[in-house]
């Protein structure tokens, strides 16, 4: 069987810098922001990238190219929905919880509670927390759309980011979806 490849790009986004990552079929396995002080961006990536994944990483931005061109377009409010496919690595539990997450509308908020009983285990709100914050594909799949139940935001769970720094990002997230649906009613 030939070795696996993964290719990924970074680039700038008013939320701060971002990197994705898509397999040979051209599903993205990653989405993640880089953090602000970062030396070494490959190999910050690789790093984050081998965690999950095995086979060739190589920095490739026309394979990531349609992944940025929907991320841009979400940013500037010319996109709310995303058409790409994505195939992240996770449990069985997780992976349902992630593609509920994708149900989830562009403006709108739900809680981890609400979350768990749209999968259909209400007492799961804790699990499903779990699960929010493993993942892998930031934005695409909008795991900053789930608010605690005790009211705030919540944290935005960003590996190796400075306190706060997350949370900072996914109040921009929320703000700027929430400013583009209030445009959008106005109209």
């Amino acid at each position: 069987m030939p070795a696996s490849r993964i290719y990924w790009n970074s680039f700038a986004s008013p939320a701060g810098k971002l990197f994705v990552a898509v397999n040979l079929n051209g599903e993205i396995i990653r989405a993640g922001f880089l953090p602000p002080d970062i030396k070494d961006e490959a190999a910050y990536v690789q790093d984050d990238l081998a965690l999950n994944h095995s086979g060739q990483i190589e920095n490739n931005k026309y394979a990531c190219g349609e992944a940025e061109h929907q991320l841009l377009q979400y940013f500037s409010g010319e996109r709310t929905n995303f058409s790409l496919k994505t195939s992240p690595k996770g449990t069985d539990f997780q992976r349902l919880v992630w593609e509920r997450l994708r149900k989830v509308g562009h403006g709108n908020t739900m809680t981890y509670g609400e979350l768990a009983k749209k999968i259909g285990n209400r007492n799961a709100a804790r699990a499903v927390a779990g699960a929010v914050a493993r993942n892998p594909i930031v934005i695409f799949i909008p795991c900053h759309r789930i608010i605690p139940i005790r009211g705030g935001i919540g944290e935005y769970a960003l590996r190796t980011f400075p306190d706060g720094q997350g949370k900072t990002i996914k109040h921009f997230l929320l703000e700027h979806e929430t400013k583009l649906e209030q445009e959008t009613k106005k109209d």
